[in-house]
């Protein structure tokens, strides 16, 4: 799954770090049982208005009944929560200096409503009587279930009560375990739907083939949200009918426990069937509805289906996990106006007319080959098609609605490419004879692996050059490899449970990289790849709230909040860092060996590790140095472990020293010296005077010395950025490769030049390194043509204006860095022309120089807006996002309503969502309240799109606070909407709060989360608040030397230096 849920825009930009999101907020499982049928009713209750917790999108929910009693301390906390909401907007006025919406002064002067003594004390009398009475009902009235607990503190997690599980009911639950029972495994699935797109409801009928493992009386599987009308088990030849004795549900875990009325025997097959009825609906998740409007402005309505990780139990009764692999078939049924898609082709339709009425079909489709739940996917819509093929003889089409489907060619062409190249890297042939890739207008992910069926959002699938550019281009190209490389990793070889999902995600995070680069060459992928999965990772795994690749998962929240950065961007880079260590032959050996060993089956990080290191051992030409390393010592310490090693290099006599430490950004609270982790480190040095590369492994170990030239003027590790670790240096070696980047030095690769700017702000950050070091690097920008230089920098620098926004030190940066970027401004200027990465540069540099306030870029962008505003000039596709945001950010309301209305009226998703993102530029308080309201109302803006909302809002300083205040006052509009334990309120979280910098906000924010359950969020949330802790510890102390080191640098500027002129580094 691909974990973005928005394309980049044209301009790069720092954002957090988080992805997929399921819009619709959250609700508990609910299996009934039909009353017809020949069990009793099962009806689920929960005292928390729905929720479990795991919590599933809210159209999903039906509403909560009303309590008839408050207990004392509930009746409390809505007294508190009415106060709060109530002082609200002067507290952000108080801040803001802004007038606020509603003031509590402008009423202080007007006439109160005046009643005698008598009244009043009649008043109070009442008063006191009801609540006396709430009080005695809630103490002696019984409650319909136990109180939920939750989040005791911003950054502590209360510990679950000992109990044992019960049923909605009341009614002991026998299964206690998030895990199924083993003593069943399903090997068959037969499904039969019936979804009415006009209704929205479906029927539906599961045969699932078992076999039994070990005799056991009673199975356990998965269902949630569905009534049950008929259950059968039989055995395999329909000769035995089983009777099903009980049937008890268990909302929190979805499972569904049946009791047999003997036992079921060890090595026999069974059938178990269930008939089920359920409504589609805008969930997200599941089979769920979707639509999107026709070229003729009619609104269309389409099933789709995401099951990752744990929703197929949603669509259908089944054995919800990963390891427990079988066989599907679909029966699907449907009106002769759609059509319906599945993981595997279509083997014949035949006409219901006389069963169901006019225009009914039945598409029956072959059966898969064996996979996990989490991997079926079915659609029905009136989508239309094109095609293509491999050289291997695969169907590759694009589906979209029909007025967009052309727009999926780029897509169609990348995906028969990378599929071709993928069966000859693996050395293993694509195992379905077909593969389709659908633009989905409602989907929470970027896209979804489903085997043979491939969902995307329409921006990561549908390119339209003539208004895409150069980002999204890329984008859609690395999407599409993503999800093709899990076609072999997560598909044919899946993870055994979800503890290992790097294996999965960071397989396919290298391989996108890779397959990318093959498909398109000229992106020079090894660039992004430094920028985009290896640096990615070192921000996130340098906080203390981190975790390992690979953790342990013991309850649905703790599965989702692994969908993040280390599964995916560390676990390809260390990947990426044992493929150089081992060389790409070996490496590529290994990953047949592991794919045939599991071909169909399931794997643990263990048997990666066996089979690369039998490559290793039967290379012919072994890794250099001392022979094959150890693979499984080597990578446990980079999986099991979290965080990454600090390399302290020092070159005297001769010698180099090479020390280990755990890097942190904040020192570890009560932890000791001998208790730190230690790595297994793979290490290049380049070092003036010596040929070749100097490799020194640290295997586990705190330090090693080894010999080296005595001449070296400089020395630099850690060559092109291949090692998941930062590299600090004595302070005259810093001085030593500053000179090295400011002559152009071809010693450096533009990954290395990138990596030392990099690690110089990165150690700044952790308190370990003066401000005046990468100031002083960052000259070398005025020399330098390389994009990932220029985004390094940009990212960090950015991060120091925005720290520095109301400090004086403001004006001097911003100053310095509008120097640095006038060389290549006036180089690059406003053109089309030049490479991928010309262009990528050009997109970056403008949108720093329009940031940064330079004159000439400002009047260039608001030029450009007004003429394609007033004379309908287009905009270059890889300007339009910088145009249209500095339009609206120096425009009034007109302009603001006129970049409104072409979003309403666009058609083309990748322009929708530059449109989209320009509107939250605004620095109008009222027109971004307006937009913040309609965005979460869910109607003109679609709710997938409210974190690209909450996004451009954030990074735009003279909103962040009325953002603030406007997701305090609507947190529990969000919460419904979107669900505690989704990654929409992770990155909301991460978006929001992170860039807070004062005391002030810090104690804000931990009292506005103090006591909500976020569930999986709880994690992003301590990871914000400790970005705020970093913010607040560099303004104290590392402000005053950036600003000494900008005033010195100012005076020799002014003493009459010459202006810096570009100098082309190669890319």
């Amino acid at each position: 799954m691909w974990p973005v849920p928005v394309p980049p825009a044209a301009q790069p930009r720092r954002t957090a770090q988080r992805e997929p999101a399921a819009a619709g907020g959250a609700v508990a499982a609910r299996v009934s049982v039909d009353q017809d049928s020949s069990a009793e009713p099962l009806r689920n209750t929960d005292c928390s208005g729905g929720h479990s917790p795991r919590q599933r999108p809210a159209a999903s929910r039906r509403p909560p009944a009303i309590p008839l009693t408050f207990e004392k301390d509930t009746a409390l906390n809505l007294a508190e929560q009415l106060a709060a909401d109530m002082s609200e907007v002067d507290d952000v006025a108080f801040l803001t200096g802004e007038r606020a919406l509603y003031n509590k002064a402008e009423y202080a002067g007007r006439k109160a409503v005046v009643c005698s003594p008598r009244r009043a004390a009649a008043v109070l009398v009442l008063v006191f009587l009801a609540v006396l009475a709430i009080a005695l009902v809630a103490a002696f009235a019984r409650p319909a279930c136990l109180p939920s607990t939750g989040v005791v503190g911003p950054t502590t997690v209360a510990p679950p009560v000992a109990t044992r599980p019960t049923t909605a009911d009341g009614e002991p639950f026998p299964w206690d375990s998030l895990r199924l029972p083993p003593a069943v495994l399903p090997r068959r699935y037969e499904l039969l739907l019936q979804p009415n797109l006009t209704t929205f409801a479906v029927v539906g009928r599961v045969k699932i083939q078992i076999t039994v493992t070990q005799e056991t009386s009673f199975i356990v599987l998965h269902s949630r949200n569905m009534t049950i009308t008929k259950r059968e088990l039989h055995t395999s030849d329909d000769s035995v009918n089983v009777s099903i004795t009980r049937l008890l549900l268990y909302p929190e875990r979805d499972q569904v426990y049946l009791s047999v009325n003997e036992s079921l025997q060890l090595g026999q097959n069974y059938t178990l069937s269930f008939e089920f009825n359920y409504t589609l609906r805008e969930a997200l998740e599941g089979f769920y509805l979707s639509h999107y409007t026709a070229a003729n402005g009619s609104k269309r309505y389409l099933a789709t289906t995401q099951f990752e990780p744990n929703a197929a139990r949603a669509a259908f009764p089944c054995f919800d996990e990963p390891q427990l692999k079988a066989t599907f078939q679909l029966a699907m049924v449907r009106h002769e106006s759609h059509t319906a898609l599945f993981n595997t082709p279509r083997r014949s339709t035949a006409d219901l007319d006389f069963y169901l009425g006019a225009g009914i079909k039945q598409d029956d489709f072959f059966e898969t080959v064996r996979m996990s739940t989490y991997l079926v996917a079915f659609i029905v819509s009136d989508y239309a098609h094109i095609s293509d093929t491999t050289d291997g003889n695969v169907l590759v089409s694009v589906w979209a609605p029909p007025h967009l489907v052309q727009q999926g060619q780029f897509a169609a062409q990348v995906a028969v490419s990378v599929l071709d190249f993928y069966t000859d890297y693996f050395g293993l042939p694509y195992q379905l004879p077909k593969l389709d890739l659908v633009a989905i207008p409602d989907f929470a992910a970027g896209a979804m692996e489903n085997w043979g069926l491939c969902t995307f959002r329409l921006t990561s699938l549908l390119y339209e050059p003539s208004s895409g550019g150069s980002a999204i281009q890329q984008w859609v190209t690395r999407v599409v490899a993503h999800e093709l490389a899990h076609q072999w990793f997560g598909n044919l070889v899946t993870m055994e449970w979800w503890n290992d999902l790097w294996l999965n995600e960071g397989f396919a995070t290298l391989m996108e990289f890779i397959g990318a680069g093959h498909a398109r060459p000229e992106y020079h992928m090894g660039q992004q790849f430094m920028l985009e999965a290896t640096l990615t990772a070192l921000a996130l795994d340098s906080l203390r709230d981190s975790h390992p690749i690979s953790v342990e998962v013991t309850d649905p929240d703790q599965i989702e909040s692994i969908f993040d950065t280390i599964s995916y961007s560390k676990g390809a880079a260390v990947l990426y860092m044992l493929m150089k260590e081992l060389g790409q032959p070996v490496f590529k050996a290994g990953l047949n060996k592991y794919l045939r060993r599991h071909s169909l089956g399931s794997a643990r990080t263990a048997d990666l590790w066996a089979a690369v290191q039998e490559a290793a051992a039967e290379a012919e030409t072994p890794p250099a140095g001392d022979g094959p390393p150890d693979v499984q010592a080597m990578m446990d310490s980079w999986t099991r472990q979290k965080s990454y090693p600090l390399i302290s290099v020092v070159l005297s006599a001769g010698r180099l020293t090479v020390r280990q430490a755990p890097f942190t950004q904040l020192p570890a609270v009560g932890a000791r010296q001998s208790d730190a982790p230690l790595w297994h480190v793979p290490l290049s040095c380049r070092l003036h005077r010596r040929a070749g590369l100097l490799a020194v492994r640290l295997n586990g170990t705190a330090s090693v010395t080894v010999s080296a030239p005595r001449q070296s003027a400089w020395y630099y590790c850690n060559v092109n950025k291949t090692g998941v670790y930062r590299v600090t240096y004595p302070a005259d070696n810093w001085a030593a490769l500053q000179q090295l980047l400011l002559a152009g030095s071809s010693h450096l690769s533009v990954q290395d030049r990138a990596a030392i700017i990099d690690d110089a702000f990165s150690l700044n950050r952790a308190d370990l390194l003066n401000a005046s070091v990468p100031l002083r690097l960052s000259t070398s920008l005025s020399r330098e043509a390389g994009l990932a230089p220029w985004a390094v920098s940009r990212r960090h620098l950015d991060w120091w204006l925005q720290l520095l926004y109301d400090q004086p030190t403001h004006a001097p940066l911003q100053h310095f860095v509008r120097r640095l970027i006038a060389p290549q401004y006036g180089q690059l200027g406003w053109s089309e022309q030049g490479s991928h990465v010309v262009r990528r540069l050009r997109a970056l540099v403008l949108a720093w120089a329009v940031s940064v306030r330079l004159p000439e870029a400002v009047a260039r962008a608001r030029t450009l807006f007004s003429d394609w505003r007033n004379a309908g000039l287009p905009v270059p596709p890889d300007l339009r996002q910088l145009v249209y945001s500095t339009g609206v950010e120096y425009g009034d309301t007109g302009d603001w309503q006129f970049v409104w209305q072409r979003y309403l009226n666009a058609t083309t998703p990748t322009e929708k969502n530059s449109l989209l993102r320009a509107l939250g530029a605004s620095t109008d308080p009222l027109i971004l309240e307006h937009f913040l309201r309609i965005s979460l109302a869910g109607e003109l803006v679609r709710s997938q799109d409210f974190v690209l909302v909450v996004e451009s809002t954030a990074a735009n300083q003279a909103a962040r606070l009325r953002l603030w205040r406007f997701v305090r006052l609507n947190w529990h509009k969000i919460l419904d909407k979107f669900g505690g334990g989704t990654f929409m309120i992770d990155n909301i979280i991460q978006e929001l709060v992170s860039r807070f910098s004062t005391q002030l906000e810090l104690e804000e924010v931990r009292a506005f989360f103090d006591g909500k359950d976020l569930r999986s969020a709880s994690r992003s949330l301590r990871q914000a608040l400790e970005s705020i802790q970093l913010n607040i510890r560099w303004r104290g102390s590392h402000q005053a030397a950036a600003a000494a080191w900008l005033e010195d640098w100012s005076r020799r500027e002014a003493a009459g230096a010459a202006p810096p002129t570009a100098r082309h580094w190669p890319n």
